[in-house]
């Protein structure tokens, strides 16, 4: 099993670098070709989800767990208004958008307002 963490500051310009490393990090893995576009699709809503409430400052904590079978992803936003923001229908919206790229997704809110989002998915090689 490989740990990879990454930081990156709560803003939307810096989706990009979250995407690269996801793209280098399923590099590592053996799954399959056609996962790279859901791994993409289900990365961007989970990050505008983390950062639904536009901080000034704060960051994203993101996770990337490597096992023979598996890849998982954690990623934890900073404090602010995710309980309120989870019921307005732009986030269920998004989180269908996320749910659909990789079933089985599941977010948690702490008491401060940050949100984690776990995405999961089955190594499955390519042909």
């Amino acid at each position: 099993m490989a740990n990879i963490n990454l930081r990156v500051p709560a803003r939307p310009e810096f989706i990009g670098v979250v995407k690269s490393t996801t793209t280098s990090v399923i590099g590592l893995t053996e799954l399959a070709f056609e996962a790279v576009e859901n791994w993409h699709e289900g990365i961007v809503e989970a990050f505008s989800l983390v950062i639904n409430h536009q901080p000034d400052q704060g960051e994203v904590q993101i996770t990337f767990s490597i096992e023979t079978a598996s890849l998982t992803v954690k990623i934890s936003g900073p404090t602010g208004s995710a309980a309120d923001y989870m019921d307005k229908v732009v986030c269920k919206w998004g989180w269908d958008i996320l749910n659909a790229s990789l079933p089985g997704s599941t977010a948690e809110i702490s008491p401060d307002g940050a949100i984690t989002i776990t995405l999961s998915s089955l190594v499955v090689a390519s042909a």
